[in-house]
């Protein structure tokens, strides 16, 4: 692998176009970092299941789960009652925990695209 990178870090522009050496550069990176983008996810997929029934177990025992049923069964598009509901879910919700479950669904999201971009150099063998 490490030859291989060598060799076309040393091809000059008249052989390859930059285009092709770009993307095997991006191909090998891919290659070489398959075990951390493989660690990060399953970290992250974890995190997102514990923050999610924490979050979940929270709603559920401080009566939060009926609010938030009342908001969307009485839900109009208005700029009063999105701004009413958002005030009503900040005094309900913990703050942290909705923002670091956000922040694991972008992040899941991310890894994602990267997985599906680079599917088939990701489950080489």
């Amino acid at each position: 692998m490490e030859d291989l990178f060598t060799n076309f870090q040393n091809l000059g522009e008249k052989e390859v176009p930059s285009l092709v050496i770009i993307k095997a550069r991006r191909r090998i990176l891919i290659l070489k970092s398959r075990p951390y983008i493989y660690g990060a996810a399953l970290v992250l997929i974890t995190s997102l299941i514990f923050v999610a029934s924490h979050l979940l177990q929270y709603i559920i025992k401080s009566g939060a789960l009926e609010v938030i049923r009342v908001m969307f069964n009485d839900f109009e598009f208005s700029l009063d009652y999105l701004s009413n509901s958002l005030l009503g879910l900040k005094e309900v919700l913990p703050l942290l925990e909705s923002g670091l479950l956000l922040a694991n669904i972008i992040l899941v999201i991310g890894l994602l695209k990267v997985f599906q971009r680079y599917r088939h150099d990701l489950l080489k063998i």
